[in-house]
């Protein structure tokens, strides 16, 4: 067992979001920790998984990066640095244990812990814990920065204020024009209740169009932010900091987290599905559970999934069912959530290192 404080390596890929969320579980940790940035090209990705199968020495010079001395845990996300992971594992003589976020794309016995999201539809394993929402959140300090620039920016329009964040398109959604307007009447409604008015900003996956048609469709004092990518300031921390209710799209499961963690009211708004996210994700299991072949289908994506050779398709709809059935999205939520996580990955430390390979039984997925 670790006696002294763990010291975790985050191996990070440069994408915001996800790169956020292994700061975050770093910081509720509360313990100290590096970050290394991580360039993997898949064909360095095929290489790192194959030798590390194969028990190969891999990239020598990524691995020193990482140790030695070598971390009590690497905390990666995404599939591109599990190959790297393992062999920093390998090389510790298994003292370094693996902290895979969100899904790993790889069998689910290769990470020592799993920490995933309704949208993934992970097997229930020994070592895999089911989380409602990702662990992303807004810095306090960041809120209150932004709500000191943009007070005075907003000081005209009366208050309170509902802030309505922008998503956007994805590959499984689509933000169009209708869509807007429905939002546009909603965010009128929510802020009229208060006797206040609107701030909205959008986001890089914001279409023109749906900004444009959201901020026409507005009945009550607005203001409105469309995105750009050479704006000095976002409006986003400052606009939640404002905010006395906040909207938000649905098709983001990170920025659903990251409002509730705010404490304040918030209201999701899904957007339509794309038609073939639809088939996917609603349609095709209702023909399959008509033709009484839920169950098997169900147990063989699990075996498959479980094997790392099929990646269920994202659907973001299991997030709001997994919200609503935990009481609605509240801030308790989310804390239960970063609790969970925590206590499962120090279980995973605590535990006997002869004890704990790939497929340790010591922690347990959380109800």
């Amino acid at each position: 067992m670790t006696q002294q404080t763990p010291h975790a390596v985050l191996l990070q890929e440069g994408r915001r979001g996800d790169d956020a969320q292994l700061q975050a579980l770093a910081d509720a940790l509360g313990w100290p920790h590096t970050r290394v940035r991580v360039r993997r090209s898949l064909v360095r990705v095929a290489l790192d998984r194959l030798t590390a199968s194969l028990g190969l020495p891999g990239d020598r010079e990524a691995v020193a990066r990482v140790g030695p001395p070598w971390p009590d845990a690497v905390f990666v996300i995404g599939g591109r640095s599990i190959g790297l992971a393992r062999h920093v594992r390998r090389r510790s003589g298994g003292r370094t244990r693996i902290v895979a976020l969100g899904r790993p794309w790889a069998p689910l016995d290769q990470p020592d812990l799993v920490i995933t999201t309704p949208q993934y539809k992970l097997p229930a394993d020994a070592n895999v814990v089911h989380n409602h929402l990702p662990l992303n959140t807004l810095d306090p300090a960041r809120l209150a920065a932004g709500a000191a620039a943009w007070r005075p920016r907003v000081a005209d329009l009366p208050g309170p204020c509902v802030t309505v964040l922008l998503g956007g398109n994805s590959s499984t959604h689509v933000f169009d024009a209708a869509t807007a307007r429905r939002l546009a009447a909603l965010a009128s409604e929510r802020a009229g209740e208060l006797g206040g008015s609107v701030l909205a900003c959008g986001s890089p996956r914001t279409p023109a169009a749906a900004v444009e048609a959201f901020a026409a469709a507005l009945t009550v004092p607005n203001r409105v932010i469309p995105w750009r990518p050479d704006a000095a300031d976002n409006p986003l921390a400052g606009f939640v900091a404002l905010g006395e209710r906040l909207l938000v799209t649905g098709e983001s499961a990170s920025m659903v987290a990251e409002t509730l963690r705010t404490g304040k009211p918030v209201e999701t708004v899904e957007l339509p599905l794309r038609r073939r996210a639809a088939v996917v994700t609603k349609h095709l299991p209702h023909v399959i559970e008509r033709l009484g072949l839920g169950r098997p289908c169900a147990g063989l994506s699990a075996a498959l999934t479980r094997r790392g050779l099929w990646v269920p398709p994202r659907d973001l709809g299991r997030v709001h069912e997994a919200l609503a059935a935990a009481g609605g999205p509240t801030a308790e939520v989310p804390a239960e959530d970063v609790a969970r996580a925590c206590a499962a990955v120090r279980a995973l430390i605590a535990a006997p290192r002869e004890a704990a390979g790939p497929a340790d039984a010591s922690v347990r997925p959380a109800a």
